[in-house]
């Protein structure tokens, strides 16, 4: 053989043993990160024996003597394999994004501190239900166990990052609520948008411009708009740049869920569906389970960071959900002193709430600030907040505050531990009155064949009827005078054969309701006077 046959064979063997060994290696690698689903320990965090099995697709069934056990159980498998989408997200709420990735979060650490995510959750968890508090305890234990126990081995992202995740505490659940209230909020752009849009054309180009608006519908654009600095677009940017930071891209709005009443199902049951359209994340948003102690046996979709199941099924009922797409946020212009500290409110001067917070960059100062507040909420644009240090025009522009229900307290997680152990309509409807944020159309059915509706949400009650502007701040007519009753919400239980209850993201609006279901019989669409009139409690 000729030596420079033996030679090419020489290196195409090494190359060969090069990668076979680099695979190996590789192999070996990744797998040192997979979970080890075999592994089995002792502690005296828990009160009964905690078994979790999983199937061929690798969904757990958590099989316990209690439900604060089962969250403890559920907190410990969301942590051993979801730890790191847990982190961010909790991160990004409280604002501690940049503590990792440096100056390129900054951003959105500062948007997030200002619109108080953190310091609302601690002010909200102080008003918790005794059921919700213990659950959040018990899933914080759990995420903890699974610290404790596989320290220094957690998922590989954060060993390519470079750093380890912080313990868990019952706020961060409420963070990770939060963030999904504002991931479905539809006001952060629409109001500042159109705002924007007249102060830059005449009042008839606008019409033009703004999307399904129909043709010859009268329109209430306040006289104030021009009279205001231009509006910022700083808040709907900086929204813009964390979503394609977090990978929050792509068409993802448009929620579909529907369900049939058993006489007209072929099998005689009730048949339901749901088609939530979160945005795509690799690993996906949902994460699936079975949950079974003495007080639950339910079945379906969890939210990593959240102990209790979203979406599914008892061994009564079923539910699922779209979002409702309400406005329940509002925006005002706000006029301040020279000295930044007061704010003009009905002819005087009123003192802001004015705190000092400090964002930690990453190989980079402290980055100190003000949140500054109104008595509706925190002033998000203007001068002074997260996007100037970014800025170099001197442009003046209007200082604009916020109000959004999810400032106000509510407590989801009872109502959502409710809707896991409710029997029938009238229990599902219990937990249902609980939930406000993110509004969620609640399509039900049970095993005896009923179905029914709920729009669950809190629709703030308005004196000025253009709630898509942003408004005057300097007077009190525009503030809201409380919420529209769980009573008069729309809802509808066990129709007759002839309709199809379904919630497919349509809104509908009036003066006092913002309805975002339809229901469809099979020959024409009922108008909203209809609707209103089929609404009927059980």
């Amino acid at each position: 053989m000729k030596r420079s046959i033996k030679i090419i064979i020489g290196i195409i063997s090494s190359i060969f043993i090069l990668l076979f060994a680099f695979a190996a290696i590789s192999y070996m690698l990744l797998k040192s990160y997979v979970p080890d689903y075999e592994w089995e320990s002792r502690t005296d965090q828990i009160t009964e024996d905690i078994k979790i099995y999983r199937d061929s697709n690798a969904v757990p069934y958590i099989i316990t003597g209690n439900q604060t056990d089962a969250a403890f159980g559920l907190g410990f498998v969301h942590a051993q394999e979801r730890l790191f989408q847990m982190d961010i997200a909790r991160r990004a709420g409280q604002g501690k994004l940049s503590e990792v990735f440096g100056n390129q979060t900054l951003e959105f650490d500062l948007m997030f501190r200002k619109l108080r995510i953190e310091k609302t959750a601690d002010e909200h968890y102080n008003q918790l239900s005794p059921l919700s508090k213990d659950m959040l305890t018990a899933y914080s234990k759990g995420v903890n166990y699974y610290l404790d126990q596989f320290d220094g081995k957690y998922s590989v992202e954060f060993d390519v990052i470079g750093y380890q995740p912080e313990r868990w505490t019952p706020k961060h659940s409420i963070i990770i609520a939060k963030m999904l209230a504002f991931e479905l909020n539809l006001s952060w752009w629409s109001d500042i948008t159109f705002s924007h849009l007249l102060q830059k054309f005449d009042e008839e180009r606008v019409k033009e411009i703004i999307p399904d608006y129909p043709e010859n519908a009268p329109t209430i654009i306040p006289d104030h708009i021009k009279n205001f600095p231009p509006v910022s677009l700083d808040l709907i940017k900086s929204d813009k740049a964390y979503r394609d930071f977090i990978k929050f891209t792509g068409t993802h709005i448009g929620s579909n869920n529907w369900v049939v009443n058993a006489n007209k199902s072929q099998s005689g049951k009730s048949i339901i569906a749901n088609d939530p359209h979160l945005a795509f994340q690799a690993p996906g948003r949902w994460y699936l389970a079975s949950i079974k102690s003495p007080e639950l046996n339910v079945d379906g979709f969890t939210l990593p960071g959240l102990p209790a199941v979203v979406i599914g099924k008892n061994e009564n009922i079923s539910w699922v959900l779209t979002n409702v797409m309400a406005d329940d946020a509002d925006f005002y212009f706000e006029q301040l002193d020279s000295t930044e500290t007061n704010y003009f409110l009905d002819g005087e001067w009123k003192p802001l709430k004015i705190e000092e917070d400090t964002v930690k960059v990453k190989d980079s100062l402290d980055v100190i600030f003000e949140i500054k507040s109104t008595h509706r909420g925190p002033i998000v644009t203007g001068a002074r907040t997260f996007t100037p240090l970014f800025e170099t025009d001197n442009i003046e522009k209007a200082t604009i505050s916020m109000n959004w229900t999810a400032f106000t307290f509510s407590d989801e997680l009872k109502a959502i531990l409710l809707i896991n152990k409710a029997n029938n309509w009238n229990e599902f409807l219990t937990g249902v009155e609980e939930f406000t944020i993110p509004g969620q159309n609640f399509v039900y059915g049970d095993n005896q064949g009923n179905i029914g509706y709920v729009c669950a949400a809190r629709l703030p009650l308005r004196n000025n009827p253009s709630p898509t502007m942003i408004y005057d701040g300097t007077t009190t007519e525009s503030d809201w005078n409380g919420f529209i009753p769980f009573d008069e919400m729309p809802k509808l239980f066990n129709p007759s054969e002839n309709y199809i209850a379904s919630a497919n993201n349509k809104t509908i609006r009036d003066y006092k309701y913002h309805i975002s279901n339809i229901w469809e019989p099979p020959s024409r669409i009922l108008r909203i006077e209809e609707f209103l009139e089929l609404k009927r409690d059980v």
